[in-house]
């Protein structure tokens, strides 16, 4: 199962809820795609190795552009290109070659300071945990920036090619279910479709506290006890999702969906809630802190018009890049085909009363301000 995650400079995703959305999604699946400018120093420090030269001189400018002991730009730019023409001469005598050997010294401890910079950095950003999973591509980056040019067009692609990907689940923030949580009413009959305002139908998966405080090798022992736990409930869900591609949601068949979707999560609810009580971690977190950070997770469905409307709502995608992606799509299906997708509420202290406020577009943005770093 792969999971993608777009978060832009310009969602109503914060960081801090991205950095949970990242660290629980990469316990639950087997590739996480996040596409985020946030992980650019996490790119760059996991490239490093086999990053040209340039790049990486161009990365120690930026790093330590405001640190007074740190080379000068200019001075670094004339000293490279010094280097690289000595690189290039045909017959170095003795001088020349001890001179080149020292210049290769420089470039090298330039390099190690870009690395300890990026590990600084991960540090600072509580990331440290997760480099070892892009390492292994468990995790996969792309570090799109849309005021970038080209960048625009190139998450539409990518939000267009997952929806032919029968890997991919879609992964989103809280703010949808802001705009769009539907009750289920006094029965599961009682479920209404709406084309128009953006119809779901969800389930509850678990509730575990936030893991930000985990090393990588924590992470990784949870992400296999899961595995192989929960392995029949994964195969379920992508099993679930073929079917979907191909059922069209409407009045008619709302109520048959969600009972598909009863039918594959109600018998594996007291198995995930028993692998999260046993799992030595979580409890250790509930036990060291009065009031934890705690994260919801959701399976739900929707039809592909909804969940593009998802990304242009939190902000990820412009309106017009939703109704160009709509007309892509609509090309080779009914955009009333079901999407299955995941999605996380971050609850913590004092949260209940402002996601009570959200009765409207200022409630979210109110909601997104509130949200902790």
């Amino acid at each position: 199962m792969k999971l993608l995650f777009i978060k832009t400079d310009d969602s109503t995703i914060t960081y801090g809820f991205e950095l949970m959305a990242i660290k629980t999604g990469l316990m639950f699946c087997d590739q996480l795609t996040v596409v985020s400018s946030n992980l650019r120093h996490m790119q760059a420090l996991v490239q490093i190795d086999t990053m040209p030269e340039k790049l990486i001189i161009e990365w120690y400018k930026e790093l330590f552009s405001a640190t007074p002991e740190a080379l000068k730009a200019d001075w670094i730019d004339a000293f490279y290109k010094s280097v690289m023409l000595a690189r290039r001469t045909i017959g170095k005598n003795k001088h020349w070659i001890i001179q080149l050997e020292r210049q290769e010294r420089v470039i090298q401890n330039i390099k190690k300071d870009v690395v300890m910079g990026l590990v600084t950095i991960m540090m600072q950003s509580q990331l440290e945990s997760v480099v070892d999973f892009a390492r292994d591509k468990s995790l996969v980056i792309n570090d799109l920036k849309l005021s970038s040019i080209g960048a625009e067009e190139e998450l539409t692609r990518i939000i267009i090619d997952s929806f032919s990907d029968d890997d991919v689940l879609h992964y989103f923030d809280v703010s949808l279910a802001v705009q769009y949580k539907k009750g289920k009413g006094e029965g599961v009959e009682s479920i209404v479709f709406d084309e128009n305002d953006g119809s779901i139908i969800e389930e509850d998966l678990f509730v575990i506290p936030s893991v930000h405080t985990l090393t990588h090798s924590q992470l990784k022992i949870i992400k296999n006890e899961f595995d192989e736990r929960l392995a029949p409930f994964y195969e379920g869900i992508m099993v679930l999702k073929k079917e979907m591609s191909s059922t069209i949601m409407s009045q008619e068949t709302i109520v048959s969906i969600y009972r598909q979707l009863d039918e594959l999560c109600a018998p594996m609810a007291e198995s995930i809630e028993k692998t999260i009580a046993d799992n030595s971690y979580f409890q250790q977190i509930l036990n060291s802190s009065k009031d934890p950070t705690m994260l919801e997770m959701y399976l739900g469905i929707s039809t592909i018009r909804t969940a593009i409307g998802f990304y242009e709502k939190c902000k990820i995608i412009s309106e017009e890049s939703k109704t160009y992606i709509l007309n892509v799509l609509s090309k080779s299906r009914d955009l009333n085909t079901c999407c299955l997708f995941l999605y996380y509420n971050i609850k913590m202290e004092g949260w209940d009363e402002i996601m009570d406020d959200l009765s409207d577009e200022d409630g979210m943005d109110q909601a997104t301000n509130s949200q902790s770093e």
